[in-house]
């Protein structure tokens, strides 16, 4: 099974994740990872005030976080992830060393392109 995990819901992961997660054809988000209490995650994702809120609420229950419509990604803290527990062969990291290329949803998408991902 190949996907991305995420790792990282600061306020570029939760942008990445939003941008993955829209249009018809969803990038295959695997797994997050991310130290974070995952209610307040949730939270943070469906009241983003730097991104405006999410359609429709975002929860967590059963170890996962609940986009609706069927759509679940199961949540991982660090010390708990295992690369076989998800099979992703690729991780999205996310730190805060690299977040000054990440400055605009425009150039998140001309990066899926770039690698021959789906673009939106």
């Amino acid at each position: 099974m190949s996907g991305i995990v995420l790792v990282g819901l600061g306020r570029i992961g939760r942008l990445f994740l939003r941008l993955a997660l829209q249009g018809s054809h969803p990038l295959p988000i695997r797994a997050i990872i991310d130290v974070s209490a995952p209610e307040a995650l949730a939270a943070l994702m469906t009241f983003d005030s730097n991104y405006g809120h999410a359609s429709r609420p975002i929860t967590f229950r059963n170890g996962a976080f609940d986009f609706g419509e069927g759509r679940t990604i199961p949540y991982y803290h660090p010390d708990q992830y295992r690369y076989d527990d998800v099979g992703a062969p690729r991780t999205v990291a996310l730190r805060q060393a690299e977040q000054q290329e990440f400055t605009s949803p425009a150039f998140l998408l001309r990066a899926f392109e770039e690698r021959g991902e789906p673009g939106r």
